[in-house]
């Protein structure tokens, strides 16, 4: 059994962050960095940690592309922030790639048991495993320190070294740390699509070029491809949705599911729409929303009939306590997705304190819970969800809501990621529910 070879400190700090990769051609960090820059001039002479992002994404897609039959997870984490690194989503989805199962509904008690919940969960999925020969886990953060992304880590590390059924490789490739140092913020969604479709997609975006045959092989989607897909073609941007919501990785011999990291960044805006499509397309296959849903200008999801929201109101079944445990039942609520998206990076650090600005971003917010709330008294809706990746904003959102007067009946905070069967995907809403009227 293959096992890694850990970066040092000392490597992660001063040296190329990929050097620690036993599957590297070379381990020459200045020669590598050079070869990459001389094919890629774009970036002039600022190497910025974006460039070294998209170098070690291309340098490892070429790599991993040498050995058939792994299922392979490639996940960009953020590396400012410990605490909100999306390290938990890592093991989500190492079992989404591993099984070809839909990411699973976690609903912790608590902010201090939900990382290891998370990891528990995800290390006991993996026990389920029939398909995998192989497993390749490709974070370019944690494992090693971290907090509970480093626990959960080694945990799937520590399990996997027992099943001599699923072979691991290169578990620990050190943590992306960019030259000049300072603060980034970085998005780390991944998307899933059958290999063959995305080389179609990535074909027609690179102006046609030929795809490969290599089933196996991982490719970061470029903007490019993320231009082509949500702004040229709104039909295929339709397909590869299609596609992410129907494709399973359950045979090893068929149709394989990759698992690819973007760079949104700049274009942070566009891959939130594409994910709530993504998210709707889900949930109207599984039932859990009807038909006339449909995405708003800004990302928010709303009704195209608000009559037919209206009338389902008065048989509203959800509550702020059943909302954890059971999914979401069709029409009866209004999915107000707006999660900030050109201003995730200001309320991010609102919610951290560090801002000066803070009363304008806490002006912000409340704006937007206040047109939530009065969308929701329009259409009759009985109960208002407000999905948002960053749980500090949801809890003072909440609080605000109780200031306010704001009936927490009408209130159901759904706090974390849209899962596909509809749950909080993070934190447990009885225990939110205690916390807001322990404020009354």
């Amino acid at each position: 059994m293959l096992k890694a070879s850990p970066a040092t400190a000392t490597d992660r700090r001063t040296s190329f962050p990929f050097e620690s990769l036993q599957f590297l051609p070379c381990s020459d960090s200045a020669a590598l960095e050079q070869a990459w820059r001389n094919s890629h001039p774009e970036w002039g002479t600022d190497f910025s940690e974006d460039a070294w992002i998209q170098m070690g994404r291309e340098m490892l897609a070429s790599d991993l592309a040498a050995e058939p039959g792994w299922y392979q997870l490639f996940v960009v984490t953020s590396r400012d922030d410990p605490e909100q690194n999306m390290l938990s989503s890592c093991a989500i989805h190492l079992v989404d790639a591993i099984v070809g199962e839909p990411s699973l509904p976690l609903t912790n008690g608590s902010e201090g048991t939900e990382k290891k919940g998370e990891a528990t969960k995800a290390v006991a999925a993996v026990k389920d495993v029939k398909c995998a020969t192989a497993v390749r886990v490709v974070t370019p953060a944690c494992y090693r320190g971290y907090g509970y992304g480093g626990w959960m880590m080694k945990q799937l590390w520590k399990y996997l070294e027992k099943r001599p059924d699923i072979q691991l490789s290169n578990f620990d490739v050190g943590d992306f740390y960019t030259k000049k140092g300072g603060w980034r913020w970085f998005r780390s969604d991944i998307l899933r699509i059958p290999v063959n479709e995305f080389e179609a997609l990535a074909g027609a975006a690179a102006g046609g070029a030929t795809a490969t045959e290599d089933r196996q092989r991982v490719v970061p989607i470029t903007d490019n491809l993320l231009d082509h897909v949500i702004e040229h073609d709104a039909a295929v941007a339709r397909q590869e949705i299609e596609a992410r919501c129907s494709t399973t990785a359950t045979d090893s011999k068929s149709t394989k599911t990759v698992v690819v990291a973007i760079r949104p960044h700049t274009r942070i805006i566009r891959w939130q729409r594409l994910r709530k499509e993504y998210d709707l397309a889900l949930m109207k296959r599984r039932g859990l929303l009807d038909e006339n849903v449909q995405l708003g200008a800004h990302g928010s999801m709303i009704p195209l009939s608000s009559s037919s929201l209206s009338s389902s109101s008065s048989s509203s079944t959800s509550s702020n306590t059943t909302m954890a445990t059971k999914p979401l039942q069709p029409l009866n609520h209004i999915l107000w997705c707006q999660d900030i998206a050109d201003r995730r990076f200001r309320i991010h650090r609102f919610c951290h304190g560090t801002r000066e600005d803070s009363a304008q971003d806490r002006a912000e917010a409340m704006a937007l819970l206040q047109a939530a709330v009065d969308d929701a008294k329009r259409l009759g809706v009985a109960t208002l969800e407000i999905w948002n990746p960053h749980p500090t904003l949801e809890i003072w959102l909440g609080l605000q809501a109780v200031e306010r007067k704001i009936p927490l009946s009408n209130l159901g905070l759904c706090l974390g990621p849209l899962d596909v069967e509809g749950h909080s995907a993070s934190w447990d809403i009885e225990w939110i529910r205690n916390e807001f009227y322990a404020c009354l």
